[in-house]
């Protein structure tokens, strides 16, 4: 059977949307034979208040991905900004390895870089902003400081801000800045930009400095769907969405 490497994000796990976990944890059981690496690039999760919340979501997924790691599949994750408190000790609960915000592979010869996505929206100044703050060592560590149950008001709190404050935003200002996909590509050297975050999937083509690049963008998981980009060593990228069925497998031709 064919190996394939396969990317996936902005899966929003959460309580309150449990046809979305189902439809994961199926992904990962039904998949494991064809899967070579399996990338998360962020938001794996809707919010994440520490490693010592042991919901019962966290410990199904915990389950799932280490079932999936034990046989056979490397599991690497990029934190989102969402699920950016994610620690060492859960993934190591999971079998997978985290990554940096910026991660530079050589896929099937390929130099690609992989993000979340949210840095390269530049034109957000308030995201920005925030983003350094909340995502600097001090900060992340004074977030797992309070109790869970105050840490999970919190959470909610911050949503909803979030939802607010895009909810009056342009699309544009949302959307990654091209200024800073070249910059990014150029600094890597990379000739392929895989990212989530914007859940616009799509692939773009890309020139830097009169070189062809492409920046491919992933799906979120939405309305009870899924969806992976699939590479693999013979087949160009491809997208696959998964419908309404709750067993689908990955197709390896």
């Amino acid at each position: 059977m064919t190996q394939q490497t396969v990317f996936i994000s902005d899966i929003h796990l959460n309580e309150h949307q449990p046809a979305i976990t189902e439809r994961f944890i199926h992904f990962l059981e039904n998949n494991q034979a064809s899967i070579e690496k399996l990338y998360i690039l962020g938001d794996l999760f809707d919010y994440w208040i520490g490693d010592d919340d042991h919901s019962p979501l966290k410990q199904s997924i915990s389950q799932a991905l280490k079932k999936c790691a034990d046989a056979g599949v490397e599991i690497y994750f990029i934190h989102g900004n969402r699920d950016y408190l994610i620690g060492k000790k859960f993934a190591q609960s999971c079998g997978m390895i985290l990554l940096n915000e910026k991660t530079v592979i050589s896929l099937y010869g390929k130099t690609t870089l992989l993000m979340h996505g949210d840095l390269l929206c530049t034109d957000d100044h308030a995201y920005q902003k925030y983003r350094r703050i909340m995502f600097s060592p001090i900060i992340k560590k004074i977030c797992v400081l309070p109790p869970l149950w105050l840490r999970r008001k919190i959470a909610k709190k911050l949503r909803k801000v979030s939802q607010d404050s895009n909810s009056i935003k342009s699309m544009d200002i949302m959307d990654v800045s091209n200024d800073s996909v070249i910059g990014a590509l150029r600094e890597s050297q990379a000739e392929l930009l895989i990212h989530g975050h914007t859940h616009r999937q799509t692939i773009h083509e890309v020139s830097v400095d009169g070189k062809s690049a492409q920046r491919i963008v992933l799906g979120a998981w939405e309305n009870n769907l899924g969806n992976a980009l699939i590479v693999s060593e013979t087949q160009v990228p491809r997208f696959i969405n998964f419908d309404q069925a709750l067993t689908f497998t990955i197709p390896t031709k």
